[in-house]
């Protein structure tokens, strides 16, 4: 069915099974929201109806790694599935647990999230109301846009140039070897890590959104700006599903623990890993290589600086 701003897919809940809802619409569009913990929530939308990408290697609950095989998308071990409530009425699905709660306008699929607090649920964030989602509007890669909040601040994505605040900028995930790069402005640099942190209202509330995939991205923070759609923030991905996670807070603090309590948490360093270490390429490109290594040993020894290793670089 040929889709456009006045005829948007109409979902419904057509199974719950489990941690799981499957919502179907009146074409080939799926969404399943899967209930993980009491503060975590995720969102798997499929306007083709399947995923394309049907295992992760990002998702390891409460474990050191994924398995080299990966993981099935469908698969709910390790998590919690806690007791959660479900209400269907005017076109408007709500899904409450002790400390998140979604509610979705069924007629073309619009999410709004809130947080549990001593004051009462709070609004953290909310879709944009106008073509959040890539539901065949027309040919386009993965996206999810959401409302921006004045005094919104974002913080994540790893190694970023700039200030630490992410506000106001769009940012490139893609994995590159960035050498001699400008630290107030160039993109992107080494790391892809999609997640990041929403700081909103005052007091501060925290928040965080992890987006399951590998594929090159963009984030825009409020650098785009269209009349026609207010002020927005969003996520867009070359291929591959849009499959995300809401993570509830309230401190930063507790976003960042249930983010790698999720994603499997580093192994700790050997002790020698903790020291100060040397590296660089140009004894590679040295016709003395051997002699100039030596020498730094020795002005080790000289200076008393205490050296635990030495990386030989990429070069």
């Amino acid at each position: 069915m040929a889709r456009s701003l006045a005829n948007p897919p109409v979902f419904r809940l057509a199974e719950r099974e489990g941690a799981r809802l499957t919502l179907a619409s009146d074409d080939v569009a799926v969404v399943h929201i899967f209930v993980l913990e009491a503060d975590i929530i995720r969102v798997f939308v499929l306007p083709d109806g399947a995923p394309v990408m049907p295992r992760t290697w990002a998702i390891a609950p409460g474990a050191d790694d994924v398995a080299t095989e990966g993981r099935d998308r469908f698969d709910t071990a390790g998590f919690a599935a806690p007791d959660f409530t479900v209400e269907e009425a005017d076109e408007r699905l709500t899904v409450t647990t002790a400390t998140l709660r979604l509610s979705v306008r069924l007629r073309g699929f619009f999410c709004r999230w809130e947080m549990a607090t001593d004051a009462g649920w709070r609004e953290i964030a909310r879709d944009r109301p106008t073509q959040a989602y890539s539901f065949g509007w027309w040919d386009e890669p993965v996206r999810h846009h959401l409302v921006l909040k004045p005094g919104e601040r974002f913080f994540g994505l790893g190694e970023r140039s700039g200030a630490m605040d992410r506000a106001g900028r769009r940012l490139r995930l893609g994995n590159t070897d960035a050498m001699g790069y400008s630290a107030a402005t160039s993109d992107p640099l080494y790391k892809h890590i999609p997640f990041y942190i929403t700081l909103v209202g005052e007091p501060a509330a925290a928040f965080g959104l992890f987006y399951d995939t590998f594929a090159d991205g963009v984030f825009d923070f409020g650098q785009e700006l269209s009349n026609y759609h207010g002020r927005y923030r969003s996520f867009t991905a070359e291929a591959g599903d849009l499959d995300y996670y809401v993570i509830a807070g309230p401190a930063v603090g507790d976003v960042t623990r249930r983010f790698t309590w999720l994603t499997g948490r580093p192994a700790l360093l050997p002790k020698w890993g903790l020291g100060y270490s040397g590296s660089t390429m140009s004894y590679t490109d040295a016709p003395d290589a051997q002699d100039q290594m030596a020498g730094f040993i020795e002005g080790c020894r000289t200076h008393d600086i205490l050296c635990d290793s030495f990386h030989l670089s990429s070069g």
